[in-house]
């Protein structure tokens, strides 16, 4: 087998970065100085506003598998002082280039030399800012990762422009040069190569002119030196200077020259996991200043921290500067020698136990770590005189050298991680300036410790990523970012979570309420025969708050108490003050007779504020309700202020109030619900509800526009009731024994046996609720009324949910507890918005969260307020009382999988061509569906998660539904069923999933016991819309299930167990042919196993269903010497009852095979015989996954695998030889474990074949599938019409008319002759030489093989020649291939062609008008006879290095010459009849082509390469032939008739418009030369 990097072909296309997979690498940056002015600070106000600004244009870096992403930190939001952020794109390149044959290597790390990682320049005054144009700074990104290190530009990090002013938005990577500049890109590499893998990265700028007696001069600054730590514990020193290659396009580019100056090698010799440095940060090496000293932590795999000097000149007597100095002086063609030193370990700290991960260095010489033991360290420099540590900063000479003198030891030990901790990251805290150290892990958090205040974490963990581990965490301007193995980066508000505690704040309550049964001294019994005494009965105290509520009054965010004295009180959040309103059980008057009434305060049960503020409704435990005015002031209000008593159902309590709208008010009692319409202040009952449940009414939802009410109650039911005003039931006061309308419909259990908190409505009609289980439930109400489970699903890291909020994103955020805290998690992501310590969910407790962007944005507007007491309140708060300066998104990617994908599979939207999505599941028990349109992932959809690892998912679309049946399986033998909404296409925020059912087996089934593959297909027989599922386990046995598209009331269906020979099956697929439904298995042992199923495609409505069958297999057959991992099937039917099924299979003996395998069906039986068996291929590791493409071609399949090699492989099979033949591999960044193709559209509508494979994160690329049309046209043409444009010549670098400088528009027109003749030529004479050094590109080449070459073996060879040329360019270019000489029409001319100038000034044989005509008319005294001639190469040296004035002269009339090129308004009719000569050859060509086409019925390719719409000439005439031809085949009557195709290629315009008649066209989106190499790979590969 040819090796992957032997390819040269790129057919594959990447369409985005990897989707999900690991973030290795995440930060931060922020601009640099010289992008800030604080010219205009004149005081804290407009400082602050400057430094808001540009925290605002900060960008999120960071790196996923082999891709960097640059995202910005604000996004759309106008969040700082109504001026919108800058550049909003998100910027996305792979680190170490895109070539497709290379394997792709992970980032393990990034330094960024353009940008900076604080803003603590914003207090520095503008004197002190010294900033520095160095080379450095025209690099954003050095990336490292393996043995290999990039540099790049752009991502908006704010680097300085190119030379070749090259746009920075989009990253661009800087060529790396190995000792001395070139021109030939072919000696250049996108990254450096080193000996070693990089651990840790550190940069040190020049500032110097290596000239001795010159001045240090900041415009020749242009090198860097960076130090590289490698995991064996070296340090290697290189050297890098800017460098200048040329370009294809003849342009100059930067590029970077790599030295390497030294190699340090610790004599501590051992692998280490980690390494970092200190002493290079933001430093710069003048010409006078000794080299900085540089130290180097390194963690060992044996719990040991090395720390050792790097860069010690003093040690060393300046041996590295002598390097550098001698490096920036040397001649380019010479070589610096590398110089190695060993360095003695300076430090070596012990008292881990296990391998450390991370180390850093702190600000002031500490260093904290962290290892496989769980824990992180902190280690800080002690004297050994006094014990005393360094609480300064300290400068990484200082270290070397006190190393006599101190020692490190270990000041702080954290535990608290449940798992290795994997990162680390120093912080201060900004209100008391202590030192903070961030940490992150693998048990998914990252932890906040303040190591000299506090042994534990603080202020609990931050939650937000869905995985197991978090890789990578760092702080920046008080932000916190993690990067997770779910492939996406969190963002935390450290100084927020930071910020004072809460309030505590004392109701100021009468003495009289107070419990004086508590204040009494408890007694106790003592007996003199027991010397125990008796257990006190604990006695719960009696609250003295009946309610609380947030409301707003003026704008200000306040807090509502009503109190068991009567009183009702207001807290000012923003000012901290209590305000007595009024008091509630005064002043009482009934509202049927207007009489004063008495009422005990101690009876209120519950409070609730209308929603205008004013007014107040307090429930009690006598079934009364009392509304109550709300006044400032209660001495001025208590006289005038009358309170409203009416009742509602007598001797039973109210539970809760709630106001529906305006004027309705909802009163909840233990039996059901009333609704109170409010009128002029009067209340009137207009519904009397009825639970008909076991279980107390809790919460509710209304949909105002279908009038359906939901509730919830305590047992888990959720209710509907229609309330339109017509279905209305006055309530009867007098009747305690309430009789209410029964509800339309109940979903029983929709969260078990567990309280339903609360209820939300989609504007979809979803109906969503959240419980104490922790689940959401979905449901909606179907047209009859009635309610169906759509899905439930359970949400991490709480133990019990109470609230939740849909935003208009379609966003859920939920409200819940884990253990006492109260959290916020946006359910998408897994984010924790918000954490609150309650000290217990019993307690009393009123929470307010503003909706406007709910889980969008940061930071999160919340108020809490909890009763800690009798009289005491806790308030917790956060951007209510005060406005946030910068808002950004908590969480940045797509929140995927958090482990390996184990199956995926493509599903195609009916609707949209260009829609489709991925269904998946993972080794975390997680099912996603991600939406996948216009070549990019736009929106994810999680279904409910299995107990287990879902081992297998599947998808099945019916010819006579719009939905789509979705499957999933895995442990526990457990199949669930969903459907997919056709509907889903046309919204990209919304995918509208349904759950039908779920297969179970019976009896109990244990978590090792699997399904371990599924697979589905349509049932077209069946009178409804069902599906044939088969499921196998891993006992070997197959579950047959078949599935309506309706959900089932029961939620579980039924089906048959087949059963096996025992050996575990791995995989399946199910095909159809000749009326059979087979099923294909692959097993541990190596076998492929056959089952005919067509006898089990019936409905299953029968209870026999769910039994166990033994059926014998058809066909069993040898694939394997190990486990069957995946297989793949196709069909080719020969006959009605004979057809052949191709099985390709890999697995673990790094093996493909395939099997030609003959079914036949004579008199009802079914034979099936392996007729051949394809040749073996091995790979080079094993291969997990495997896709046979279901094109339909005459002679061969293409079949792509994937597997751990982190290759993706075509390969062709051969149907006539039965070979499998190796075609090419395209690197992946991911393991790959799955792999399935699709057949769509990309944007322009042209087609594609999209492959996904699926491991850590899903990777797509795709295969153009016009090029394969376009190779099958030219295999089987007989005449090929090239026609070449501009577009054609720029593949070669040249300039087109549009690129091209302003002069030449103007030189391109005849009459400049006679302004400046030798101006004239010698512009000219300029683009001559271009076009002659210029390399025609490939295309030409391949072009030249396939007419001459004989790759098209069906052109006709003839008396005239099969191809011919037909372009507007001017370069000459096709002339210089064998093939093109005399078949060429140069429709402009040629310009390495010059003819005498003296009929310029004549238009058909008279003399042009105009004087200065008629002066250069009478200096060519005779129209001499010169023909064309080529001008030498000394004369072009001659004119173009000699004297400005000499011109190149006809030698027969001394005219100056003129290009064979046709100008504006040209009339030379030397030219035009040259022209003409090629254009009557043409024409004569293509009159024969026509006649073949008539009467030998042959085949025309006109194959139109670059031809833009600016200067359409050549598009045009494309279109014309095509026309013409295209005519002469709908003439004709014959059944065999020719045929015309044209095939046009360009990267902009590639569409064919309407031509008035329909045209056969392949389009092809592309520039000329890259199409062109794709079209040869497929001939050469696939089609000969």
């Amino acid at each position: 087998m040819q090796h992957p990097a032997e390819s040269s072909a790129n057919i594959f296309r990447r369409q985005q970065s990897i989707h999900g997979g690991p973030v290795t690498c995440a930060t931060i940056r922020f601009p640099p100085p010289e992008f800030a002015d604080f010219s205009a600070a004149q005081n804290e106000t407009t400082k602050k506003r400057e430094y808001d600004r540009l925290k605002a244009n900060a960008r999120i870096v960071m790196s996923r598998s082999g891709w960097i992403e640059s995202h910005p930190l604000c996004t759309s939001v106008p969040c700082v002082n109504d001026q919108s952020t800058g550049g909003t794109d998100v910027h996305k390149a792979l680190a170490f280039g895109n070539s497709q044959d290379v394997a792709f290597e992970a980032v393990s790390g990034m330094i960024y030399p353009s940008s900076s990682a604080t803003l603590s320049y914003s207090n520095e005054d503008n004197d002190k800012r010294q900033i520095h144009e160095t080379l450095s700074s025209e690099i954003s990104v050095i990336a490292y990762g393996g043995r290999r290190l990039s540099f790049l530009a752009g991502g908006c990090l704010w680097n300085r422009c190119n030379s070749d002013g090259v746009s920075t938005d989009e990253f661009i990577h800087i060529p790396i040069v190995k000792h001395g500049p070139t021109t030939d890109t072919s000696k250049c590499s996108p990254y450096l190569e080193v000996s070693d893998w990089i651990h840790s990265a550190s940069l040190l700028d020049i500032y110097w002119n290596c000239s001795p007696g010159k001045q240090s001069n900041g415009d020749e600054t242009n090198a860097f030196v960076l130090a590289l730590g490698t995991v064996n514990n070296n340090c290697e020193i290189w050297g890098l200077r800017s460098a200048s290659i040329q370009t294809e396009r003849n342009t100059q580019r930067m590029a970077l020259e790599a030295t390497k100056l030294q190699c340090i090698t610790c004599e501590v010799r051992c692998m280490t996991y980690s390494l970092s440095f200190h002493g290079w940060n933001d430093k710069a090496l003048q010409s006078n200043d000794d080299l900085p000293s540089l130290v180097a932590a390194s963690g060992t795999v044996f719990g040991e921290i090395v720390v050792w000097g790097v860069v010690n000149e003093a040690k060393h007597e300046g041996s590295l500067k002598r390097l550098v100095r001698r490096w920036l002086s040397r001649d380019c063609s010479q070589e610096t020698a590398t110089s190695r030193l060993h360095a003695a370990p300076s430090f070596r700290l012990k008292g881990h136990h296990g391998s450390v991960f991370s180390v850093k260095f702190g600000p002031s010489g500490e260093i904290a770590s962290t290892s496989d033991d769980r824990t992180v360290r902190l280690w800080s420099l002690s004297s050994l005189s006094d014990g005393k540590t360094c609480n300064r900063p300290i400068t990484a000479r200082e270290i070397l050298d006190l190393q006599s003198t101190h020692t490190y030891i270990l000041v702080w030990t954290g535990w608290g991680h449940t798992a290795r901790v994997w990162d680390v990251s120093f912080a201060s805290c900004e209100k008391d300036k202590s030192t903070l150290i961030i940490t992150s892990g693998e048990d998914g958090v990252a932890r906040v410790w303040s190591p000299y205040v506090n042994e534990k974490e603080i202020r609990g963990p931050l939650r937000g990523h869905r995985g197991e581990s978090v890789w990578t965490v760092d702080i920046c301007e008080g932000i916190t970012i993690t990067g997770g193995n779910d492939g996406s980066v969190k963002l935390f508000d450290l100084e927020r979570r930071l910020a004072d505690g809460p309030k505590t704040c004392t109701v100021p309550l009468a003495e009289s309420i107070l419990d004086t049964d508590s204040k009494k001294p408890q007694e106790s019994t003592d007996t003199q025969n027991s010397t125990k005494k008796k257990k006190r009965k604990k006695t719960k105290a009696k609250g003295q708050m009946i309610g609380m509520q947030f409301y707003k009054n003026n704008d200000e965010r306040k807090l509502l108490v009503a109190c068991r004295d009567g009183l009702l009180l207001s807290f000012d959040i923003a000012r901290n003050t209590w305000t007595t309103l009024n008091s509630w059980s005064e002043n009482l008057t009934t509202f049927t007779s207007g009489e004063s009434v008495d009422v005990d305060p101690s009876l209120g049960t519950c409070v609730a504020i209308h929603p205008s503020g004013n007014r107040v409704i307090v429930g009690t435990s006598d079934g009364s309700l009392i509304s109550s005015e709300l006044s400032d002031n209660c001495n001025q209000a208590a006289n005038h202020v009358r309170n409203m008593l009416f009742n509602i159902i007598n001797n039973i309590p109210v539970k809760s109030i709630s106001w529906m709208g305006i004027n309705q008010l909802l009163v909840f009692h233990a039996r059901g619900v009333i609704i109170l319409q409010f009128r002029d202040n009067k209340p009137e009952s207009i519904h009397v509800l009825r639970l008909e449940t076991s279980g107390i009414p809790m919460t509710f939802a209304y949909d105002g526009d279908g009038h359906d009410l939901y509730i919830g109650d305590s047992r888990g039911h959720l209710a509907c009731f229609n309330v339109d005003h017509s279905l209305s039931i006055p309530c009867n006061s007098s009747n305690s024994d309430l009789i209410g309308r029964p509800p339309d419909d109940i979903l029983a259990r929709a969260h078990a046996k567990e309280h339903i908190t609360d209820v939300a409505l989609n504007s979809y009609g979803g109906v969503f609720s959240v419980g104490n289980d922790g689940c959401i439930t979905q449901c909606r109400k179907d047209i009859s009324g009635k309610l169906h489970k759509v899905f439930t699903i359970p949400v991490a890291n709480v133990t019990g949910l109470h609230n939740i909020w849909l935003a208009a994103d379609g966003k859920l955020v939920v409200g819940g507890y884990y253990g006492n805290d109260f959290v916020l998690i946006d359910v998408a992501s897994g984010y924790e918005l918000v954490r609150i310590e309650t000290g217990g969910r019993q307690r009393r407790q009123e929470l307010l969260v503003s909706p406007h962007n709910l889980g969008a944005f940061l930071p999160t507007s919340y108020a809490m307020a909890i009763c800690t007491g009798e009289n005491s309140i806790e308030l917790h708060s956060q951007g209510i009382s005060e406005r946030s300066s910068l808002c950004y998104s908590p969480s940045v990617g797509c929140t995927l999988h958090a482990e390996t994908i184990n199956q995926l599979c493509w599903i195609k939207c009916k609707d949209c061509c260009r829609c489709s999505f991925i269904l998946s599941g993972s080794n975390d028990c997680t099912v996603k569906l991600s939406k996948y349109k216009n070549n990019h992932f736009v929106s994810i959809k999680e279904l409910p998660p299995h107990e287990s690892c879902v081992r297998g998912v599947c998808a099945s679309s019916h010819p006579a539904s719009e939905s789509t049946l979705l499957v999933s399986c895995g442990g526990k033998l457990s199949i669930e069923f969903y459907l997919l909404s056709g509907k889903s296409c046309n919204n990209d925020d919304s995918i509208d999933v349904s759950f039908l059912c779920s297969y179970r087996t019976l009896g109990q089934s244990s978590i090792d016991h699997r399904m371990n593959a599924v697979n589905a297909i349509p049932l077209h027989k069946s009178a409804s819309t069902s599906h044939l599922v088969v499921a196998a386990d891993s006992d070997g046995d197959l579950h047959v299930v078949v599935v309506l598209e309706t959900a089932l009331p029961r939620g579980t269906t039924i089906g048959k167990v087949l059963k096996g020979n025992g050996r575990p099956i791995l995989c399946l697929d199910i095909v159809t042919c000749i009326g059979l439904v087979l099923v294909v298995t692959g097993n541990t042992a190596g076998e492929i196993v056959i089952w005919d199923l067509s006898a089990y495609c019936d409905d299953c409505s029968d209870n026999d269903w769910n039994t166990d069958v033994c059926l014998d297999p058809l066909l069993t057959t040898d694939a394997h010497s190990s486990g069957v991992n995946d297989l793949s099937v196709t069909i080719r039917t020969t006959s009605e009852s004979q057809s052949d099924l191709v099985c390709c299979s890999v697995g673990d003996d790094q093996s493909l095979t395939a099997q030609l395998l003959t079914l036949t069906c004579i008199d009802d039986k079914v034979h099936i015989t392996r007729k051949q068996t394809g040749q073996t291929q091995r790979c080079g590791s094993p291969l997990k996954a495997v896709d046979v493409s279901h094109d339909k071609m005459p002679s061969f399949c293409l079949i792509y695998t994937a597997g751990h090699g982190e290759f993706m492989t075509l390969w062709r099979l051969d149907f006539q030889t039965f070979a499998i033949k190796y075609l090419t591999s395209s690197s992946l960044g991911i393991d790959g474990s799955c792999i399935d193709t699709i057949r769509t559209r990309d944007l322009c509508g042209f087609e594609q074949t999209l492959i996904a494979v699926g491991g850590e994160g899903i990777e797509v690329q795709s295969v153009n599938h016009s090029a394969i049309e376009a190779a099958q046209k030219l295999q089987d043409a007989n005449y090929l019409l090239i026609t070449a444009g501009a577009g054609f010549s720029a593949d070669s670098g040249l300039s087109t008319y549009e690129s091209a400088p302003a002069e030449y528009k103007e030189m391109c027109d005849p009459s400049q002759l006679l302004v400046n003749a030798c101006h004239f030529q010698r512009f000219w004479l300029n683009f001559t030489r271009c076009y002659r050094q210029t390399k025609p590109h490939g295309g030409y080449d391949l072009i030249d093989r396939w007419c001459s070459g004989g790759l098209l073996k069906n052109l006709v060879r003839d008396i005239m020649s099969s191809w011919w040329i037909y372009t507007s360019n001017i370069d000459g270019h096709f002339r210089r291939f064998g093939s093109f000489p005399d078949v060429v029409c140069e429709i402009h001319g040629n310009a390495d062609e010059y003819i005498c100038s003296c009929r310029t000034g004549y238009s058909d044989g008279q003399a042009r008008i105009g004087e200065n005509w008629r002066e250069w008319n009478e200096m060519a005294l005779k129209l001499c006879r010169q023909s064309k001639e080529r001008v030498s190469e000394d004369d072009l040296d001659l004119m173009l290095i000699g004297s400005q004035t000499d011109t190149l002269k006809c030698k027969e009339c001394q005219l100056p010459l003129r290009p064979s090129v046709l100008m504006f308004n040209d009339t030379d009719e030397t030219i035009l009849k040259g022209i003409a000569i090629q254009r009557d050859r043409y024409q004569s060509w293509e009159r024969h082509v026509e006649e073949a086409i008539t009467y030998n019925k042959s085949k025309l390719v006109i194959l139109e390469l670059g031809c833009g719409v600016n200067v359409p000439a050549v598009r045009q005439e494309s279109e014309e032939v095509l026309l013409d031809c295209t005519g002469i085949i709908e003439s004709q009557t014959d059944d065999a008739k020719g045929s015309v195709c044209l095939i046009r290629i360009n990267p902009k315009n590639a569409e064919l418009n309407d031509l008035g008649r329909p045209c056969e066209s392949i389009s092809i989106q592309a520039n000329a030369k890259n199409a062109l190499e794709e079209i040869d790979f497929w001939l050469r590969n696939m089609l000969n």
